[in-house]
């Protein structure tokens, strides 16, 4: 197995957890608060924060 190959699949395998831990939660509990985003994903809340407001801006452009 090359160096790549197996950084790319580790990194694969940890993007895949993390999306199912999300996924998860959201279905667990659909008032997750910025903080517990934050903590869930070990980002910074001003991040996640960031990241809603374009969830929000593109889904306005749609509609």
């Amino acid at each position: 197995m090359s160096d790549e190959y197996a950084v790319k699949s580790v990194f694969n395998e940890s993007q895949n957890l993390l999306l199912r831990r999300v996924a998860r939660a959201l279905s667990e509990d659909s008032r997750l608060s910025v903080s517990d985003i934050s903590k869930m994903l070990d980002i910074s809340r001003k991040t996640v924060s960031d990241k809603i407001k374009q969830l929000e801006t593109e889904m306005g452009a749609r509609y």
